[in-house]
Parts: C-alpha cells; structure tokens; sequence
C-alpha cells in the first residue's frame, strides 16, 4: 500500500537541546506519514545537559559526534541513514502533521525545498522584532535554513554535502553551490517550521550573531561577497572614525556617527519593507535597536575569528620554529 511512497530520513543536530528538543521530538513522531517509511536521527555533538535522555526516550536513532561544526554533524547523519529524501531539521524546532507530504509534493517539481522560520505563539519581543513577518506570509526568503530542508539523497551527494569548515552559515553556502550546479532550490512558507530557539534577550541575540559571524575573520577572503559583511565592516568604521572623530575632529565625529546610524537604519528600512511590516513609532525604535545590536554582535564575531586567525598563524610559526 505504501511502496510507492520514498523513504524519509530525518536528521537532527544537536548540542545543549533540553530546552526544546521533546517538542521537537513529539512534533515528528506525530508526522502524518507510514512509520516503515521514514526514520529519525539525532546526532549530539558533546551535549553537556539531558539532551541524549531526552532523545533516547523518544526511541529514536541516536549518535554523539563530538567537537565538529554543525556542517559535519549534518553529514554525519546523512552518512548513517537510508532516506532516499534526506531532511535536516533543528533541535528546537516543531513541525506539524502534514509536513511531511506537502514537501514531497513540492520536492516533485523542484530538486531541493526549504521552508522557513515561523514564530511561537506570543514571542518575546526580540523574537517579535528580529523576525517582522510572525505568520511567514508576508514574503519568502531565497536561501536555506539548516532547520528546514529536503533533498534528494543523490542531489545531496552529488553536490558535496555541506561544508565542513564553516562555524555557521553552511545553509547558505550550500544554497549557492547547489544554485552554481544547475539543481533547482526553492524556499517556501508552505515547508516551514515552528522555531522556538530564537534568543529571548538581547544579551542572547548578541551572543548568537558574534557566533554566526566568526567565520567573518576566519575567512575574509571570501566574506567579501557577503552584503551583511560589508554592512558589518561599514558600522565598523562608523564607530572608529566616532571614537577618533570624538579625541580629534568634529568633521570626523560626523562622518563616523552617520555611518553608525545609516549602516542599521538601512537594515531597519529594508526588513519593514520586505515585510510590509506596519507598526508605531515605538515597534520602529525597537527594529532599529535590533539592527544595532546585530551589527555589534556581527562586528564583535568579526573581530573575534579575526583574532582566532592570528593567534593560530602565531602558533604555526612558532610549531615550526
């Protein structure tokens, strides 16, 4: 009855997932798919908290890869599966019932779907502000989420798996190959998922843009075709002409505070129309307060993979005498 349904592997990365991961666990046990035809897979990456319980008492397949990036992880589970349609999922994210089956109708016509991230039901006010379009139905973005793909298992290989190397940002560069290949890409609202691990402070966003963007300075040569790096390393001069303008010229003071302003207010203007967001004079403050506090965090990850390289380039030279 079911034979000429494909089999679905469905892989979850995880690392400190305690929080989320039972509802993410119980969303994916409850999809509206045979049993016989798809599996679930998590794979821990050095899990200092009740994540690997939480997973085992869920009966699903469990792997721990220690002290490899998320990209790794990612194949790791495609390596350890029999999915003829492979599925990347996060930890803290839920799915509803018929997720399933609509992406395989969408995978039909195209070689690889992607969904987006929807908000929980009242969201902090980050949440609220970082991400402008709560029900997804404003607009659709172009590039992949890690939290949401599915792919062709022969697609997936064919093109060289996620890259390895990266801290963050693997969706994004895999998109692009995948694009460079000739393999059709399409992200739609119709393939989204509920995402719960959004940070709930302000203090959390900015830890986690510092770690999105460390390959920033890790890998400068190729971050320049990036429009946020750019962004990143205009507010960055901002705020250095502002300190020097500040001990030495008001003319400079100027040029460096219009930088700052102008970098995240340009962000801020581009999400609100994107979105078609509408909201007072207080929801704009609050867009542009996260803009800030995104470059600072995006400035701050830069800055530090800048630091990372130098250090390991001291250590090579001093290893090699």
């Amino acid at each position: 009855m079911n034979t000429g349904l494909p089999s679905v592997s469905i892989i979850i990365p995880t690392f400190n997932e305690e929080e989320y991961l039972s509802n993410c666990l119980r969303s994916v046990k409850s999809i509206d798919y045979p049993n016989e035809k798809y599996e679930v897979i998590v794979v821990d990456n050095g899990s200092e908290d009740s994540t690997l319980e939480i997973a085992r008492s869920y009966g699903v397949k469990v792997y721990v890869k220690e002290n490899i990036k998320v990209g790794a992880v990612r194949n790791f589970g495609a390596e350890n599966s029999y999915g003829d349609v492979l599925v990347f999922l996060d930890g803290d994210c839920v799915v509803d019932k018929g997720w399933i089956r609509r992406g395989l109708e969408l995978l039909d016509n195209n070689s690889v779907v992607g969904g987006q991230y929807f908000l929980r039901e009242n969201p902090y006010w980050v949440e609220k502000y970082w991400i402008l379009n709560p029900d997804g139905a404003s607009y659709e973005t172009s590039s992949l989420v890690g939290g949401c793909i599915m792919i062709r298992r022969d697609d997936f290989l064919k093109v060289g798996r996620f890259n390895e190397s990266l801290n963050s940002g693997e969706d994004s560069e895999l998109t692009h190959r995948l694009r460079r290949s000739g393999v059709n890409v399409r992200v739609t609202r119709q393939f989204s998922v509920t995402h719960l691990g959004y940070p709930t402070s302000l203090t959390g966003f900015v830890k986690r843009q510092i770690w999105h963007s460390i390959d920033y300075g890790l890998h400068t040569e190729k971050s320049f075709k990036d429009k946020i790096f750019i962004l990143t390393s205009f507010y960055g001069f901002g705020l250095i002409f502002s300190v020097v303008g500040l001990l030495t010229s008001a003319k400079l003071l100027l040029i460096g505070l219009a930088l700052a302003l102008i970098c995240p207010a340009s962000l801020s203007v581009k999400r609100i129309r994107r979105s078609k967001y509408k909201g007072s004079l207080k929801d704009v403050f609050s867009i542009f307060l996260i803009d800030n506090a995104y470059l600072w965090g995006r400035l701050a990850g830069l800055l530090s993979g800048l630091l990372m390289r130098v250090r390991s380039r001291k250590g090579e030279k001093y290893f090699r005498g």
